[in-house]
């Protein structure tokens, strides 16, 4: 960080990468992961915007088909002022910065201001497309060049690209960027330009996320395909004899495959939440409704120092909650050792595998926490399993209802405070644009959250709208209260 030190920051271009978060390199994630700000396009992973510490400055530049957050001149003059501010800035774009992002006029306004200038490279577009679709962009057998071209010139200008010199070339493959819109047009100038009608083509749109679509088709007809299969933006047009090699790669289908789903969470589990869905086919939304603020409970961890010695249950519901407890011990001068005489349960997906990285075995380990946990319900719980019952008991969620006359001792540890999340005013409105195909809701706290982020008459107008999936039967009844 730079932030307030009287110097010029640094403005790294980055590139994202072209759709799943897993493809903008290591040097690229980690430069997010420490800048001061970071000025991100539209079709950014929003996992990379989302998942960001808080401290990071947010400025969305971004534009879709036809909506321009800002003209390229406010990009440039605001990634002058973040630096001169003394921060270090990411300025965040799709694919690689090296095609058709602008990075040239930025990189240059940003020299000529006396801005120190990084590039870091990304993967573009077209090799993400043809990999994810399964052919080559050169083959031997018939194309041995290849030529990237936009489907669009800058405002107010005719189409850039000479298509009917490209369409007399031979043995090569064209790859066209953003290229939908004016496809029509494109294909006419080709064909006029004697590029054979029959000439294998593909469209795909949104290539490596869970919403990738491919359309199979002849420069002839791949138009009227596209329109008849209502291809939307981002996409990519690839033209020539490699798509005949195309192979038909396999994909585990699941229930949530292709399925666009809105993730509410608490910001710091964004990544994570967001790689369960992905690795089921989702295409997740990741809005967090909360953060995580770390919170010093210096009563109850002087009175968990005084149980450790006679023991209990520990009830552990997340891997957040097992991650804070183990950062929270060590801080307070404790280690492991303090759990030595508890009966560790795990409720809840991954809580488990959670309390296993962090060295720790759990006695019993459910799927889910019922809405009211009692201790005949423990106590039943953990005699299927051969452990011991216990008389005290730990827990770390407020959410959690128990019977305080059923045990000796009800320990409530804190470990955070919770506060609302802000959404980006982009994010708003691109979920009343395009609501998703399901809405996730882990904790009751998401839920609040929910509440909280959107105000009750758009959340609840969008739980109307969309189904919603409830991690567990306590989250389920917030939903059913509150929404």
């Amino acid at each position: 960080m730079n932030s307030g030190s009287g110097k010029t920051g640094i403005v790294y271009l980055v590139g994202a990468g072209p759709g799943h978060p897993g493809l903008i390199t290591r040097i690229g994630y980690d430069l997010l992961q420490h800048c001061d700000a970071v000025a991100y396009d539209a079709l950014i992973p929003m996992e990379l915007i989302a998942s960001l510490p808080e401290r990071v400055e947010r400025h969305y530049v971004g534009r879709r088909a036809g909506r321009h957050s800002m003209p390229q001149s406010e990009k440039n003059r605001l990634l002058v002022h973040l630096a001169q501010r003394g921060l270090n800035v990411v300025r965040l774009k799709g694919g690689d910065t090296a095609f058709f992002g602008g990075s040239a006029e930025e990189a240059e306004c940003l020299a000529a201001s006396g801005i120190p200038v990084v590039v870091v490279p990304g993967v573009t577009s077209a090799s993400a497309v043809a990999a994810a679709s399964g052919l080559p962009l050169t083959d031997r057998r018939g194309a041995s060049w290849v030529f990237f071209a936009t489907g669009h010139g800058a405002a107010g200008e005719a189409l850039p690209v000479p298509w009917r010199e490209i369409a007399g070339l031979r043995g090569g493959t064209v790859v066209i960027y953003m290229g939908l819109a004016n496809l029509e047009q494109i294909v006419s100038l080709l064909l006029a330009g004697g590029q054979a009608g029959n000439t294998p083509c593909i469209a795909v749109q949104g290539a490596t996320t869970g919403v990738q679509r491919i359309v199979d088709s002849t420069l002839s007809e791949v138009v009227q395909d596209c329109r008849q299969q209502q291809l939307k933006p981002p996409a990519l047009v690839i033209v020539g004899q490699v798509a005949q090699h195309r192979t038909s790669l396999s994909h585990l289908s699941t229930p949530l495959s292709g399925k666009r789903i809105l993730a509410t969470c608490c910001a710091q589990e964004t990544e994570a939440v967001c790689a369960s869905l992905r690795s089921a086919g989702a295409e997740p939304l990741p809005y967090p409704t909360w953060i995580l603020e770390p919170f010093n409970d210096s009563e109850g961890w002087n009175r968990f120092a005084k149980l450790a010695s006679s023991g209990g249950w520990c009830v552990f519901r997340s891997p957040l909650e097992v991650n804070e407890f183990v950062s929270a011990l060590m801080h307070n001068g404790l280690d492991l050792r303090s759990l030595g005489k508890f009966r560790i349960t795990a409720f809840g997906p991954g809580t488990e595998a959670a309390l296993l990285r962090r060295s720790i075995r759990a006695d019993v380990s459910m799927p889910s926490l019922p809405p009211a946990l009692s201790r005949r319900d423990l106590t039943a719980i953990a005699g299927s399993a051969g452990v011991p019952t216990a008389d005290h008991l730990l827990i770390f969620s407020e959410e959690t209802e128990m019977d305080g006359t059923e045990w000796a001792e009800i320990l409530r540890l804190r470990l955070f405070n919770r506060k609302p999340a802000v959404w980006e005013p982009h994010w708003i409105q691109e979920v009343r644009d395009n609501p998703p195909d399901y809405i996730l809701f882990r904790t009751p706290s998401d839920v609040d959250g929910f509440l909280d982020v959107l105000g009750p008459e758009l959340a609840r107008d969008l739980a109307r709208q969309c189904p919603v999936i409830a991690a567990d039967a306590l989250t389920e009844s917030a939903v059913r209260r509150r929404l």
